[in-house]
């Protein structure tokens, strides 16, 4: 009997042809499983999974530490499939423990890095964008039929051209976030783990260590790096004082990366002017967290990379590793 690959009937039906022909390229030494929710595995098929495809409509809107039935349900079957080798999953980020759990097992996890890249940095810019326009605040005056212009004062709408972007990640998002700022005449600051030669639209990039020297000069913050050891709570406290405090920070990255009190002390004591902020310390976060009705925080629920497109290139990427997995199975 042939090993199985789990994917889901959705996934599936996006491109039927694509993946009969993948199967056929392959030798047909495999079949696909269609996933429908736990039920749909028998136990003797088990040990015939070797890979599966995590996709969307299977995670649903879990988070790390909440999960919808149906992805506790995939979860427990991967567990259970002892002859599982691999998994593609939907985020460019690795950190939900149950990643861990498979790699420790030896499941190779492959990550969707890059896939949204484009659409991350899209978000971090526009996000900026409504800051520095007020934009928030005149939406919350358009729900409440209040006519609203502001033409002085702390709530007049700023430019930002000849404003210095900070961007602490200088990957596909951070690369593409340092583009948008260029195109609209700001100045660019990356900020990385080690040095490197000048890199296209950043005007300078100094290392990890380096970034108390640069935070004072930004008029803006964005965060898009990986969640690592040395990134955790990576602006603290200390960090945050040493921003101006007409600065904002955008975080698309993780939200550990923001030590998320100390934050919220510092748009409190507007100490930090505002910011936009699409991840968080807890998903999803807590009805009770201040961040909900702070008049200068824009709030998106972990959506920054959401796009229907994602779904296409991502489909691509799972049948384009398989069949180099299964080239290099077919070498041992």
């Amino acid at each position: 009997m042939n090993p199985l690959i789990v994917l889901s009937r959705e996934v599936h039906a996006r491109d039927v042809d694509g993946y009969a022909q993948l199967r056929s390229r392959c030798g047909e030494v495999f079949d696909w499983l269609l996933y429908e929710g736990a039920h749909s595995v028998a136990e003797e098929d088990r040990a015939r999974v070797v890979g599966a495809y995590l996709s969307a409509d299977i995670l649903e809107l879990s988070s790390k530490t909440e999960l919808t039935r149906k992805m506790s349900d995939f979860c427990d079957l991967m567990r259970k499939c002892g002859g599982l080798r691999f998994l593609q999953v939907p985020s460019a980020g690795l950190d939900r423990p149950f990643y861990d759990e498979l790699s420790a097992r030896g499941v190779q996890i492959w990550d969707a890095r890059g896939i949204a890249g484009t659409t991350v940095a899209l978000s971090a810019f526009t996000g900026m964008l409504m800051l520095a326009r007020n934009m928030h605040v005149h939406f919350r005056k358009q729900y409440e039929n209040e006519w609203f212009p502001v033409r002085f004062g702390p709530l007049e709408p700023r430019g930002i051209e000849n404003n210095t972007a900070v961007i602490v990640g200088v990957g596909s998002i951070g690369a593409e976030i340092a583009r948008l700022c260029k195109a609209v005449s700001m100045k660019t600051i990356g900020v990385r783990r080690t040095s490197c030669g000048p890199l296209p639209n950043f005007d300078s990039v100094v290392t990890l260590d380096r970034k108390d020297e640069v935070l004072p000069r930004a008029d803006w913050v964005f965060l898009a790096c990986p969640l690592t050891p040395e990134t955790f709570h990576l602006m603290d406290a200390d960090a945050f004082g040493k921003m101006k405090a007409e600065a904002g920070l955008i975080n698309v990255a993780r939200g550990p990366v923001a030590d998320e009190d100390a934050l919220i002390e510092a748009l409190q004591r507007e100490q930090v002017r505002c910011a936009y902020l699409d991840v968080f310390e807890v998903e999803p976060l807590p009805p009770a967290s201040p961040l909900w009705n702070m008049h200068n925080v824009i709030l998106t629920p972990h959506a920054a990379g959401d796009a229907q497109t994602r779904y296409g290139k991502l489909d691509e990427r799972f049948r384009q590793r398989l069949l180099q997995w299964y080239a290099s199975a077919s070498q041992l």
